[in-house]
């Protein structure tokens, strides 16, 4: 049996950047009580996705379609809920029209509860890892993430230790998009500053979510150089060409 090649992606500032995303998202349920098509969202801002990931994911499509040894996986540590990721991931596969992940392993725990059972952790392990998706011993992995992860950097593990993806939309253009979008079928125009001032209280300043701490082990792979190291991995066979030496023939001197 060949062995398989798993291309395994970080969601969260490796794939996109979802943060501000999120804001918007739960202002809208906290204000109407109803949650929005989260594809509404990321059609409207698509600066969130890291730039050349829907080359990569096309290029992948195509990759998967001519050899079904490929898998492709989201490994993440997210603490929301599983559909939150799982949106994400069924909008990328609606815009390259293609189910092109095998695997989505969400966060351990949510809120002390249990929320991916197979998980034995909140690190990434490749322990873990092998018993979700049935990866073997002999099957390669190479791994995109914009944290280190000890338990993931292994033999047979390619580790592209990225630097972190992050697109801060200001709240001026985050609420005014979306307010006067088609997308916005729940705050009528009357009720607009009744909406801004409710997404103020919770996300009043612009700034950054996450702290310094968080981000002391970024890597320093860049965008632009995913795309040919997973290109790379993918079309590598692993085989070396061995040069043959000619053989030389003893030649009879004349005399």
């Amino acid at each position: 049996m060949k062995s398989k090649k798993y291309v395994v992606f970080d969601l969260d500032e490796t794939i996109g950047h979802f943060y501000k995303i999120s804001t918007l998202y739960n202002t809208i349920w906290e204000y109407s009580g109803k949650q929005i098509n989260l594809h509404r969202l990321l059609e409207l801002y698509p600066e969130v996705f890291r730039p050349g990931m829907f080359k990569l994911f096309e290029y992948l499509k195509q990759e998967k379609i001519r050899n079904k040894q490929i898998k492709v996986v989201i490994f993440t540590n997210n603490m929301g809920p599983k559909s939150w990721t799982n949106s994400i991931k069924s909008f990328i596969e609606n815009k390259i029209k293609y189910k092109l992940f095998d695997n989505v392993i969400t966060g351990w725990k949510v809120n002390g509860r249990i929320n991916e059972p197979k998980r034995s952790s909140y690190m990434k392990l490749l322990s873990d890892f092998k018993k979700i998706t049935g990866c073997s011993n002999r099957d390669k992995l190479i791994f995109l993430d914009d944290q280190y992860h000890d338990y993931m950097d292994k033999k047979k593990v390619t580790y592209l230790h990225l630097k972190p993806y992050r697109k801060n939309i200001s709240n001026k253009i985050l609420l005014n998009r979306f307010l006067r979008s088609n997308n916005n079928k729940i705050v009528k125009l009357e009720d607009w500053e009744e909406f801004i001032s409710l997404y103020n209280i919770h996300y009043g300043e612009d700034k950054e979510e996450d702290s310094d701490l968080y981000h002391m082990h970024d890597g320093n792979v860049t965008s632009s150089q995913i795309f040919p190291a997973v290109k790379k991995f993918i079309e590598d066979n692993g085989e070396k060409t061995l040069k043959k030496k000619k053989k030389q023939h003893k030649k009879t001197r004349k005399l």
